[in-house]
């Protein structure tokens, strides 16, 4: 004999996962809506960062050292054997490329490494590289907190004084006013960072 309650109970269930699919897409849609769609509400904009950094000049940066023109910033670290040397000659022949219009940009090289990289060693490391870049500092919380804010992953691969560090690549793009604009990942062979940057410039 078949159970004639089985019926109901299976429509309640039906809409019971429906309500819920319904309200997963409403909660990631406005997820979207808030930090990309929007990016002058995303949590990535650079004025909604909070930091003291050193430069490799010695200089002390915060947020308004950014402001008013575009950015691109890479965190990387100067023990780094391969990734990070690559993608700063990498910036660097960008740069020179943009000719004057690089003065209009804020490049930028983070250390994620500041136990090690001090700025005295990033003021030596800097000059291996086009001049407008620079290189930032500061203490492990300073550092941590500004890399996390912009969601930056890092962390140390094994022991030892000749410790690896394991880091995200992408270059992080920001407009004038600091919203956010999007990654730049130079092994792509899609990518044109130069025309990025012109355009984020003019």
């Amino acid at each position: 004999m078949t159970d004639q309650s089985a019926a109901p109970k299976l429509w309640i269930s039906l809409l019971t996962a429906a309500i819920f699919a319904i309200a997963v897409f409403a909660i990631g849609f406005t997820l979207y809506i808030t930090f990309w769609a929007k990016p002058e509400l995303s949590r990535l904009a650079l004025q909604n960062q909070q930091f003291t950094l050193v430069n490799h000049r010695g200089e002390n940066v915060t947020a308004e050292h950014f402001a008013g023109r575009p950015s691109a910033i890479f965190f990387g670290y100067t023990h780094c054997p391969e990734i990070c040397p690559t993608t700063l000659n990498d910036i660097s022949i960008v740069a020179a490329e943009l000719g004057a219009t690089a003065d209009d940009i804020n490049f930028a090289f983070v250390t994620i490494d500041p136990e090690r990289d001090t700025v005295e060693l990033l003021s030596q490391y800097m000059t291996s590289f086009d001049p407008h870049i620079e290189g930032l500092t500061g203490s492990p919380e300073e550092v941590s907190a500004f890399a996390s804010g912009l969601g930056v992953y890092f962390r140390r691969t094994n022991d030892g004084p000749d410790y690896d560090m394991d880091h995200t690549s992408w270059i992080y793009l920001f407009k004038r006013d600091g919203d956010f604009f999007r990654t730049a990942n130079l092994n792509s062979p899609n990518e044109n960072l130069t025309e990025a940057l012109r355009a984020l410039a003019n």
